[in-house]
């Protein structure tokens, strides 16, 4: 963005590419509030969106033991569930209350392995909703594991409302939006196939049934739910296989199955595991052992994630406003598809 002479105006926490200035004819004067200075800012940054570099907003998180109850066929009162939730958020009151993105973590992963992606679509004016089983190596069937959603999105709603909360007023859970990779991006999609009120979904490198997981009442086919609802989402692929993402269950089950105008983005080099940033843990050592990598680093699979998942949920959210960066973002794929990074394929449409 080409810088005006005037005042730069940015939150703690702003990167470099998401600073944004004011004429001095709009500096802060008696009787402005602050608030409608950020919103105006906000506003500003619509001019000049670069998807690939942190939106405007400052972010912050909270983590919290939340205590959830989840229904049950046998038991009239439901079956409590403990979880290590992270909420990641624009620490701001400007343009609130923000859409909501609940994220999946793939298959015995942490949300904290996401936090890169969560930050950076945080910093674009989302509340990122995260959990995590509590145990070591949990295991619960899809079919349990989709009743989570309701009542954690119950106690984000009651934190949106109470005026103590750091949440207050922040979360808009009215728009809301699903995402989750590997095993995460199959419930994402179950999410969404399956519930109204569910607006859009960000798919990174789904996996469906596998051997290990056959498809039946406990493990239902999100693929199936997709063609049924007839509904398009984002979807990320992993160029490079292996057990983790074995062909027949990973991403081009679910392009298949998506209605037209989905976006499919293939990162040629990307491994699966290369989605998450990992912790350092020994878990994460574990898993990312067995899958394998492509020939380019996991920050840079994950910066392509970060940039495709917000410009896609700026496209479903802020369409209008988001004009600007959405021609850039596809200037960006231009680019990358051109260099063979990545293949990019707008379901029903010749062009992107």
């Amino acid at each position: 963005m080409q810088k005006s002479e005037g005042t730069t105006v940015c939150e703690t926490g702003c990167s470099s590419g998401s600073t944004m200035t004011m004429s001095r004819a709009s500096t802060i004067g008696a009787g402005i509030s602050l608030p409608i200075i950020l919103l105006f800012v906000f506003q500003q940054s619509v001019t000049a969106q670069n998807f690939s570099a942190r939106g405007p907003f400052a972010i912050n998180s909270l983590s919290q033991n939340v205590r959830i109850t989840t229904p049950t066929p046998t038991s009239k009162t439901g079956t409590p569930v403990n979880l290590d939730v992270i909420v990641t958020y624009p620490n701001s009151s400007a343009a609130a209350p923000f859409p909501v993105v609940a994220m999946f973590n793939g298959f015995q992963a942490k949300a904290s392995w996401y936090t890169p992606t969560a930050n950076h679509v945080a910093s674009w004016g989302y509340v990122v909703l995260q959990y995590t089983l509590q145990g070591l190596l949990p295991i619960v069937v899809d079919r349990v594991e989709l009743g989570y959603l309701t009542p954690l999105l119950d106690w984000l709603k009651t934190q949106a409302n109470t005026t103590t909360s750091r949440l207050y007023r922040l979360p808009n859970t009215t728009r809301l939006a699903t995402m989750g990779h590997s095993r995460g991006g199959k419930l994402a999609a179950l999410h969404y196939a399956g519930r109204t009120d569910v607006a859009t979904a960000v798919l990174v490198d789904p996996i469906d049934n596998t051997n290990n997981t056959p498809e039946g009442p406990d493990y239902p086919s999100a693929a199936k739910a997709l063609m049924a609802a007839n509904r398009s989402a984002g979807l990320i692929g992993a160029g490079v296989t292996s057990s983790c993402n074995p062909p027949g269950s990973n991403y081009p089950k679910f392009f298949n199955a998506l209605a037209p105008g989905s976006w499919q983005m293939v990162v040629v080099q990307a491994g699966h595991m290369q989605f998450a940033s990992g912790d350092g843990s020994l878990t994460f050592w574990g898993i990312d052992k067995l899958c394998t990598h492509g020939k380019i680093s996991t920050k840079e699979v994950v910066d392509d994630t970060n940039t495709f998942a917000v410009a896609w949920l700026q496209s479903t959210f802020r369409n209008q406003t988001s004009q600007t960066g959405l021609a850039a973002f596809k200037e960006w794929v231009k680019v990358q598809a051109n260099s063979r990074a990545l293949n990019f394929t707008v379901k029903g449409s010749a062009t992107i």
